[in-house]
């Protein structure tokens, strides 16, 4: 694909330095370029409340699959529900798979999972869904740019994120970032945002200064 994509442009842009890396053909003479894909920040300043919560509502948003760390998600907000107070929003569109079916029952099994879990439909606009989360998390086994990620940062929300090479190079220090394919660390990460104001506010303010580098001016 690489070849045929050198064959066929005059330059190339990724937006990631992965995917630069990766499009960089050794002695090609066609150019590639990152441009990091540009969110309009003014749009996510305000949607959400800078204060810490006394209930923390954590959040999982996108494609309903294995691969995306849905079953880790759940499996750490079991083990936080026996620490602390919290509830959970899965958002993302039905495919009636084996694995979404497989995740709902095993979320109805557990009466405390099931009173703390909500599901949410995909919708185009996820405004409505960032006003009720306190930090989103992202834990998928496989790297992309994580879009939601600089989204949620803009509006002020903490992000957990696995320590991949997308959601790294895009976060670096401005998220608390985990193995992928865990449940220990991320239930550590959870329960660290759950309990910690001071880092709360901390991973808050890395966040909205990480989201301005993704601002649509810059990338134009």
């Amino acid at each position: 694909i690489v070849r045929m994509v050198h064959a066929l442009s005059d330059h190339v842009v990724t937006n990631s330095q992965v995917l630069k890396q990766q499009f960089s053909l050794q002695g090609s003479h066609t150019p590639v370029t990152c441009i990091y894909n540009g969110i309009e920040l003014e749009h996510y300043r305000g949607i959400h409340h800078p204060n810490p919560p006394n209930t923390p509502v954590f959040g999982i948003l996108g494609q309903i699959l294995a691969r995306k760390g849905h079953g880790e998600f759940v499996e750490a907000a079991e083990r936080l529900l026996n620490q602390v107070e919290a509830r959970f929003v899965i958002r993302g569109p039905e495919h009636h798979s084996a694995f979404e079916a497989q995740l709902k029952e095993r979320i109805k099994r557990s009466p405390k999972l099931a009173r703390a879990f909500q599901w949410f439909p995909y919708t185009e606009s996820p405004d409505a869904i960032y006003q009720g989360l306190d930090v989103i998390v992202m834990p998928s086994h496989t790297a992309s740019f994580g879009r939601v990620a600089i989204e949620a940062q803009a509006a002020g929300i903490p992000v957990i994120a696995s320590d991949i090479e997308g959601p790294a190079e895009i976060l670096n220090r401005s998220a608390a970032l985990v193995p992928p394919k865990t449940v220990a660390p991320l239930y550590d990460a959870m329960l660290r945002l759950a309990s910690d104001t001071a880092w709360w506010l901390e991973l808050h303010r890395r966040g909205l200064e990480n989201s301005a580098r993704f601002s649509t001016a810059l990338s134009a």
